[in-house]
């Protein structure tokens, strides 16, 4: 039902290509904030290939480069403010 009232609206491919391409740009914008919520990033990410998987453009191939650069920039901080948040352990 969704499908067709979508399709009764009659947007053109080119229409959709830009919204996709305005919607990749807005997830990268988000990424590349000091202030993103941590807990997203991988989710984010994985939307963000889904939008551009079948354009194939250098530009969006080279900013998901820089995306996976800033994931593991904050993943990396993650996992040390785990190990280093942990409070030592006595053995009985």
């Amino acid at each position: 039902m969704k499908y067709e009232m979508y399709m009764a609206l009659k947007i053109s491919k080119e229409t959709e290509m830009e919204w996709r391409e305005e919607e990749f740009y807005r997830y990268y914008k988000s990424l590349n904030d000091d202030k993103h919520n941590n807990e997203k990033l991988l989710l984010k990410y994985d939307r963000m290939y889904d939008l551009i998987e079948s354009t194939k453009k250098i530009d969006h191939i080279l900013k998901m480069n820089s995306i996976i650069k800033v994931i593991m920039s904050k993943l990396t901080d993650i996992i040390a403010e785990t190990i280093n948040g942990r409070s030592p352990r006595s053995v009985i």
